[in-house]
């Protein structure tokens, strides 16, 4: 497992050491001039602070591997690749059967070399995976699937080799209303097995976290111009361990 997230005590601590690295916050910057280049080619449906906390945690975990379900739309697939081109480590396995996925990878030649399409829609906790990436279709029913056979048997593994596993899933936290925040139907499903298993998360859509957040981008002076227009930013981080 790699060796960042074993010294790392919590997640914020692991977000608040990447904006205080200049390195990490130089290549921030680049992958984001990146994709505001090719922003009119693709649909973007990833959120700009969201996809710069993956970036942030790719750039200092560096997998092997980087397991990447239901692209939908590629947009933080194109993240993730940058990110794994400035580290010149690391590829995609990608757990997508649409199409139009392929096409629009092959549109970056210089990316396509890290992404590697799988034949299957979920990988299976027998596999050695580090970084988890989850963006699906937001139903109650595969949220069940995927808690069910993969997170599940994953969190069963890391406990008992004393391992560890970024995972972030998108689309999760979308409204505050009444001092509660409002979930999808693949939300709850996900936040009750992070609630049942006393597993931590963090989410930028989180009035706290974004607190925290905010303050350690302000103090990297990162570039806060927007890429993409929708600031909801409703993906969850957590740690299984």
């Amino acid at each position: 497992m790699v060796t960042v997230l074993g010294h790392c005590e919590t997640l914020m601590a692991l977000i608040a050491r990447g904006y205080q690295t200049p390195e990490v916050v130089e290549n921030l910057g680049l992958i984001k001039n990146r994709m505001k280049q090719i922003y009119s080619q693709v649909t973007p449906q990833y959120d700009d602070i969201e996809a710069e906390i993956v970036c942030l945690l790719l750039l200092q975990i560096h997998p092997q591997i980087v397991h990447d379900v239901s692209l939908n739309g590629v947009w933080s697939t194109l993240y993730m690749l940058n990110a794994l081109d400035l580290t010149s480590q690391g590829v995609i396995h990608s757990y997508d059967k649409e199409p139009q996925t392929a096409r629009v990878i092959e549109m970056f030649p210089n990316l396509k070399k890290r992404w590697i399409p799988m034949s299957l829609s979920l990988p299976t906790s027998d596999e050695n995976i580090e970084f988890l990436f989850i963006d699906a279709d937001h139903s109650q029913e595969f949220a069940h699937t995927y808690v069910d056979q993969l997170l599940t048997p994953l969190l069963n593994k890391v406990r008992q080799s004393h391992t560890k596993v970024m995972v972030v899933v998108h689309d999760i936290f979308h409204a505050w209303y009444e001092q509660q925040y409002q979930f999808n139907p693949e939300g709850q499903v996900l936040i009750d097995f992070l609630e049942r298993n006393q597993l931590l998360y963090f989410s930028p859509r989180n009035y706290e976290h974004a607190a925290q957040l905010n303050q350690e981008r302000i103090q990297a002076k990162i570039d806060t111009s927007p890429i993409h227009c929708y600031s909801t930013n409703p993906a969850v981080f957590f740690i299984l361990e």
